[in-house]
């Protein structure tokens, strides 16, 4: 009777899961994670400079990134990506990458950054690793690829959690007022 209890348990956990809620834009119906962040006082030149030296320290090669350099205009269009993991038999393997476009867009007094287009690509490095597409689709799951629809979840749930973490960061070094320190 134990052994049947755990069993049930067990397999109720591989099945109890609930989708995550990424933000929709309701025009383009695409994930999308914007905002327009107002920063006193730090003009559109130095708010272009915080976005560049942002870009530069969270990206590994920041000019293979930078797709758009407009000064001028303050923005900046970047090409991104973050691996995705799943967690399978109480594992975590890495299941490719999860792609996107950011668009950094400065003015006086504020920002606008906008994170959307999301990806996903296999990993190349692992057999049986296949692209799952667009991160709004869920056609594909089962079938040829071979990722469950919690495996999928798992995969938007760390994409969710990274870019999170990118925003958080990327508004940290934005209101990063500069102290004009002479050398």
């Amino acid at each position: 009777m134990k052994y049947l209890f755990v069993i049930l348990l067990l397999s109720s956990s591989c099945y109890a899961w609930e989708p995550v809620k990424l933000p929709i834009d309701s025009t383009t119906h695409l994930v999308t994670y914007t905002s327009v962040i107002t920063v006193d006082s730090i003009k559109q030149k130095e708010l272009y400079s915080n976005a560049k030296m942002w870009i530069g320290s969270s990206f590994k090669n920041a000019n293979n990134v930078i797709q758009l350099d407009d000064r001028d205009n303050g923005q900046i269009i970047v090409k991104g990506c973050c691996e995705v993991y799943i967690n399978m038999l109480g594992a975590t393997y890495s299941e490719g990458l999860m792609f996107f476009t950011l668009t950094i867009k400065c003015k006086d007094g504020r920002y606008k950054y906008i994170f959307t287009n999301f990806t996903h690509k296999g990993n190349p490095r692992t057999s049986g690793s296949h692209d799952c597409g667009p991160i709004e689709t869920d056609e594909f799951v089962g079938g040829i690829s071979g990722i469950s629809k919690k495996q999928w979840n798992d995969m938007k749930i760390d994409c969710n959690s990274k870019i999170q973490n990118l925003i958080a960061s990327l508004k940290e070094s934005m209101a990063h007022k500069s102290t004009d320190e002479k050398w």
